[in-house]
């Protein structure tokens, strides 16, 4: 019984070390993501007094925003606990690769190639 009681005690404790290396991860990615987001905000000002920026400018503002979210995530995945997760998290995979391919299409344009992504609206 003791045995079975440590082991126990042992997990326990690799939870919490689990549990706060993803704060910290969490903690230190927020700080990073601000930067960028405030830098990507000052090249978006700029881009406005030259047009040929502004597709760029578009492309780095969707990609921080995605940046952010995935953060956020993060974040939620570092308040959970394994007894907590019930069932997987719904997730949008059509739109996800509908965002990445209209991020991508300025730079394919550029190229002289043509990007179509096409398929169901929603997905799970």
């Amino acid at each position: 019984m003791r045995e079975l009681e440590s082991a126990l005690q042992q997990l326990q404790s690799l939870d919490r070390q689990r549990a706060e290396t993803w704060r910290e991860a969490a903690h230190d990615l927020r700080g990073t993501v601000g930067v960028i987001t405030n830098a990507s905000a000052i090249l978006t000002l700029e881009a406005k007094a030259d047009p040929t920026r502004a597709p760029i400018s578009q492309i780095l503002q969707r990609s921080v925003n995605s940046l952010r979210g995935l953060l956020s995530d993060l974040m939620d995945l570092a308040r959970l606990r394994p007894s907590g997760v019930s069932s997987p998290a719904e997730f949008d995979a059509a739109r996800m690769l509908q965002e990445s391919a209209d991020s991508i299409r300025p730079l394919a344009a550029e190229r002289n190639l043509f990007l179509k992504a096409e398929g169901r609206a929603r997905c799970r």
